[in-house]
């Protein structure tokens, strides 16, 4: 993480000391490859809109975003997941981020049209048979990222074991693993069950070592989120489609682990000081984020809810470098 907080600091003095003026001016420097160019004008093609309000996850629910988070809809969540490294899904409805740092935690939000899941079996979740079952799961996925050119995960272990909140109706656990390169992974991930089918939600962290201090952040969020009118839990009707698996089924057969990119700007190379204004401009209102303005409430919002809840959580910290002695995670403070 202190990567692109060190980027972000980078960027802030160039704005300010006229340095990039005299950078663009300069003669001799060579061009943005056909790959940076690629990025950029991928990333230029992601609408983000900015929290404070409530905001729509596909068709099928809503989640109240704070200040301080985005939110794309499928066709950027698509765009958004290409650009790190993974593969596409037509299950992706929404990726929501950080304004601020949309490469250094995200959560991507799939629907699955299930049908409602019983959730009878909850209390015999075995989370070392579920692990086996994971491991092999991750290994067959692995064949279609050869096949894309991506990097095979492997898991390692549980960072959380499976459980489940019978009120909410929300399966969570979280796992830890390694590409095969050998960087860390880490994942957490969440089912809420609807009425038609279940809400996952995947959190994705470029520093794994973070995301046990995250998860608390994350789960406020998530109060947030609520299937549409007649689509939650409760206003399942008899003869209503049914799924075929129960809880632990969720775990055993969820997809493979996704990873994250350690630093998008490390893309550019060195030609973030050649063109530093061409890359806050291609970012639009995250680059008016770095230099302190502030960023406007998008006004695609539901004109039906107030923008700004004061009962909402702050967003999570994503803290840089820690002292070794462990400390309490300050959910209040904004990133």
């Amino acid at each position: 993480m202190w990567q692109i907080r060190f980027w972000f600091t980078v960027v802030c003095i160039l704005v300010f000391s006229g340095l990039p003026e005299r950078l663009i001016a300069a003669p001799a420097d060579p061009p943005l490859t056909s790959e940076q160019r690629r990025i950029l004008e991928r990333f230029q093609q992601i609408s983000w809109q900015k929290g404070p309000g409530r905001f729509a996850v596909g068709p099928q629910a809503t989640i109240q975003i704070p200040e301080g988070f985005q939110i794309t809809n499928s066709a950027g969540a698509q765009i958004y997941v290409e650009l790190n490294g993974n593969p596409p899904s037509a299950d992706i409805q929404s990726v929501v981020t950080l304004t601020e740092e949309p490469f250094g935690l995200y959560l991507i939000f799939y629907y699955e049209d299930s049908g409602k899941v019983d959730d009878r079996d909850a209390s015999t979740l075995n989370p070392e048979v579920i692990l086996t079952q994971l491991r092999e799961n991750t290994i067959t996925g692995n064949t279609n990222r050869k096949q894309l050119g991506l990097e095979p995960l492997y898991i390692d272990r549980w960072i959380v074991p499976p459980r489940y909140n019978s009120t909410t109706k929300q399966l969570e656990w979280a796992l830890r693993g390694h590409s095969e390169s050998g960087n860390p992974i880490a994942n957490w991930d969440t089912k809420i069950l609807g009425r038609y089918g279940m809400m996952s939600v995947k959190l994705v962290m470029t520093n794994p070592d973070e995301i046990e201090s995250v998860i608390p952040g994350v789960n406020q969020l998530l109060q947030g989120f609520s299937f549409n009118a007649g689509s939650d839990y409760a206003s399942w009707q008899p003869g209503d489609k049914v799924a075929a698996l129960g809880v632990t089924a969720l775990v055993a057969g969820s997809t493979t682990a996704v990873a994250a990119k350690l630093g998008f700007f490390q893309k550019l190379g060195v030609f973030i000081f050649k063109y530093i204004y061409l890359i806050l401009a291609a970012f639009g209102a995250i680059g008016a984020r770095f230099i302190g303005k502030a960023a406007s409430t998008s006004s695609t919002s539901d004109p039906g809810v107030k923008n700004h809840d004061s009962a909402l959580p702050r967003p999570p910290a994503l803290p840089g470098p820690r002292p070794r002695t462990p400390q309490t995670p300050d959910q209040s403070s904004s990133p």
